[in-house]
């Protein structure tokens, strides 16, 4: 028998959803499950409710909405599945740095902006920063990896400003993983290090051990950036005693 739906009932299950998923952190898939236990009515299909909570965080994206308080923005670029270019903008206030005290959390960030190209360039990413900024307003600074792409449309942007000029700030990030380059790079230790760090990359993959393995490992152009997992070895890499580990979990038979 069809379902009948009472007057904003539809509107309340499909918002009671969405909440469950982005707010209690519930599973999609399990919501249904939940909701069945509640409710002998209309049960949605837990893709219908992924679908809602696409809508939902498209919609708040292209809410046009003005920052009044100072903020800083940061930018950043990834690739996608299909070989295509992110490009992401993220505003966070100038106040959260100061009450904060210490490095910058989720809940102080919030998306204002995405792109997804094939091809990026200066003048795209002017075009992108020009688009995002005149519904936010102008920030403070921006927060960037100094890449040549980003560096260059960022510079490129803030020249077309008539009357105030946006500091741009390098990611320290970044700027420390350029200078640990240049100390370290051409060291036949560091080299040896690099290839041992590959060998247990791939050998700890599904396998009980994989949360043990680097969180974003990347090879581009012979530079490695590498983030261990805090949890695992964070307190063994402060005493320098991290690379007896890695040997150790190469000598493991998996």
């Amino acid at each position: 028998a069809p379902v009948i739906l009472l007057p904003n009932e539809g509107a309340r299950i499909r918002s009671t959803c969405v909440m469950l998923g982005l707010r209690a952190f519930q599973s999609f898939r399990s919501i249904p499950r939940s909701l069945s236990i509640f409710s002998g009515g209309w049960i949605p299909h837990f893709t219908s409710i992924i679908n809602w909570a696409l809508r939902y965080g498209l919609a708040l994206l292209l809410k046009p909405h003005r920052l009044a308080e100072p903020w800083l923005a940061i930018v950043d670029t990834t690739f996608t599945y299909v070989s295509q270019i992110l490009f992401a903008v993220l505003s966070t206030p100038v106040a959260s740095l100061k009450a904060r005290g210490s490095a910058l959390t989720l809940e102080d960030a919030h998306c204002i902006g995405l792109e997804v190209t094939d091809k990026l360039n200066r003048e795209k990413i002017a075009e992108i920063l020009n688009k995002v900024f005149s519904k936010t307003g102008i920030p403070v600074a921006i927060i960037e990896d100094w890449s040549s792409e980003i560096h260059a449309g960022a510079k490129l942007w803030n020249g077309k400003l008539k009357d105030q000029n946006v500091e741009l700030i390098r990611d320290v990030g970044h700027a420390a993983a350029n200078a640990l380059e240049h100390e370290y790079s051409n060291l036949k230790i560091f080299k040896s290090f690099l290839k041992t760090l590959t060998q247990a990359y791939d050998r700890l993959k599904n396998t009980e051990l994989s949360f043990l393995k680097p969180t974003y490992f990347i090879l581009k152009s012979g530079v490695r950036e590498i983030r261990l997992h805090r949890s695992a070895v964070g307190p063994v890499w402060e005493t320098g005693s991290v690379y007896p580990i890695v040997e150790g979990l190469l000598s493991f038979r998996f």
